[in-house]
């Protein structure tokens, strides 16, 4: 009887552009979640380690951050100089931001694609500027968070799933060995989407070597409980696990996996930023 009486009030709303949704569904998956806490299911590793995580080698990490310690110390400073940098957002913070900025700095890459841009195309032009490189950086966003017109050498405002197929071939193919694909997605898996255009159509197909980064990744845990909670549609790390462990490659940097389990190794880096803010940026090689 309740269904019907939806259905039909539904007909009527429709042609305004509304209609009414019952709670179940919504309350058994607060249910679903709420056992899932009580047993612990947020608090472990919950998928086996990828290649790289258990036993990658962090000296690199940690001499890079002692040799551009001044450079990253002025990254993280807080300077309130438009077009630069803040570390006090809420969307690339901490060693997140720190990585990033040693990854271009040591690989010295000689191209950079961002998708997702905002906080971290500013911490990219800023290590580009310290190291004096000579890189090309091209960002796609149809929407920045930010003002980043002039941050990169090529902004296009558009999806990445929306690109004619030929300039998509241009940009990722010409991504050779020690360049970065720096990922920033809408981390959902949907039909015709960016997550299912980049796994499925792009990764596979990059030359061996690129550094490429993803972000709000919890590998091997579960995400977060108050991600679970409040972002439900959110599944990019499951095809990212399956991707990872299916083709063999290296991760280079599981941020959240090393300060859980690799705590001692984790706070060995000398991050300007401190060792306080969680790490959810999960950095492999093709």
């Amino acid at each position: 009887m309740l269904q019907q009486l939806k259905d039909a009030t539904n007909r009527i709303l429709r042609p305004l552009n509304m209609q009414v949704q019952t709670l179940t569904a919504e309350r058994r998956d607060d249910s679903r979640l709420r056992e899932l806490e009580q047993r612990g299911h947020f608090e472990k590793p919950i998928f086996p380690l990828l290649r790289g995580m258990s036993d990658g080698s962090l000296k690199w990490v940690a001499d890079a951050a002692r040799a551009h310690a001044e450079d990253l110390h002025g990254l993280m400073s807080g300077s309130a100089v438009p077009g630069k940098f803040c570390p006090k957002n809420d969307y690339l913070r901490g060693s997140d931001a720190e990585m990033l900025y040693l990854f271009v700095r040591t690989r010295r890459p000689r191209r950079i694609v961002e998708i997702g841009v905002g906080n971290s195309t500013r911490v990219i032009r800023q290590a580009i500027a310290d190291g004096n490189l000579k890189v090309k950086h091209i960002a796609i966003d149809p929407e920045p968070r930010i003002d980043i017109d002039d941050a990169s050498d090529q902004l296009v405002r558009k999806r990445l799933e929306d690109l004619a197929p030929e300039d998509q071939s241009r940009v990722f193919s010409s991504l050779e060995s020690g360049d970065i694909l720096f990922l920033d997605s809408s981390h959902e898996v949907r039909l015709g989407n960016d997550v299912v255009h980049l796994f499925c159509n792009i990764l596979p197909t990059l030359k061996p070597g690129v550094c490429i980064h993803v972000h709000d990744i919890f590998l091997p845990y579960e995400y977060p409980w108050e991600f679970a909670w409040n972002y439900r549609s959110w599944n990019e790390q499951y095809l990212l696990q399956v991707f990872l462990a299916a083709s063999g490659r290296e991760v280079l940097w599981p941020g959240f996996y090393l300060r859980q389990c690799r705590e001692q190794d984790f706070r060995s880096i000398p991050f300007a930023s401190g060792h306080e803010i969680r790490p959810q940026s999960l950095w492999f090689r093709s």
